[in-house]
């Protein structure tokens, strides 16, 4: 028989099991190749309000109205978060030639913070989510009476915060909110603030425990965090 005829032994087709480890790697391992999963389920914004938990930064669904503990968490709803901060005691006021003086009385501060934690837009703000005013911010104490803004009169006038006319990506205004001091009892101050002021279709509310206060050290001027 001719030799042309004969396989030689020892030697097979390597076509075969070279195709099935590409097959292998390309279901398997797309990662090493750069390649994107064939089958990725799609990633959901919610559609609602979310609960972010202080610290954790853990996000749970909540309802449009649901009243949040200030304490623990924050409200977001797609890329706006807010956040407040409390804290109780006297407050510095600055008059002409940077002059300086403390309070005597002791007042409920409030810091709002609303920030962007999106990428793509900017959020513009009104309202009271810019500082110029307090409509929209409604703030009860524990029977449920309203507590009026604070008012200074004469040349001596409180910290307003950072505020902003817009909130861009990675950016936040913060305001100053001051009240006077609630009466002392156990019960939660209630935190309204209207959520067209942000562009949100329904009021952001926050409860204030006797135990979410924070008694600011006299002399400084932001509220502990």
């Amino acid at each position: 028989m001719s030799r042309c005829g004969r396989a030689r032994p020892g030697r097979r087709s390597a076509g075969g099991p070279l195709h099935a480890g590409v097959a292998v790697v390309v279901l398997l391992l797309p990662s090493w190749l750069n390649l994107d999963p064939w089958e990725t389920p799609p990633v959901e914004e919610p559609q609602g309000p979310v609960v972010v938990e202080h610290g954790s930064g853990v996000k749970t669904m909540t309802t449009l109205g649901a009243v949040l503990d200030a304490g623990r968490n924050s409200w977001q709803l797609k890329d706006i978060r807010v956040m407040v901060r409390s804290a109780l005691g006297p407050i510095e006021l600055r008059g002409p030639d940077n002059a300086k003086r403390m309070t005597k009385e002791s007042y409920l501060q409030l810091s709002v913070q609303i920030a962007n934690v999106g990428v793509e837009r900017d959020v513009p703000l009104s309202g009271w989510a810019t500082g110029l005013t307090t409509d929209g911010v409604r703030v009860t104490d524990g029977s449920g009476k309203p507590l009026d803004p604070a008012k200074f009169e004469g040349t001596f006038t409180p910290d307003r915060g950072r505020p902003a006319s817009r909130a861009m990506p990675g950016n936040a205004s913060e305001v100053r909110l001051l009240f006077p001091s609630p009466p002392k009892k156990a019960d939660p101050i209630q935190v309204h603030l209207s959520g067209a002021a942000i562009g949100m279709p329904e009021d952001i509310k926050f409860r204030i425990g006797a135990t979410g206060f924070q008694i600011r050290p006299p002399g400084s001027q932001d509220i502990p965090r």
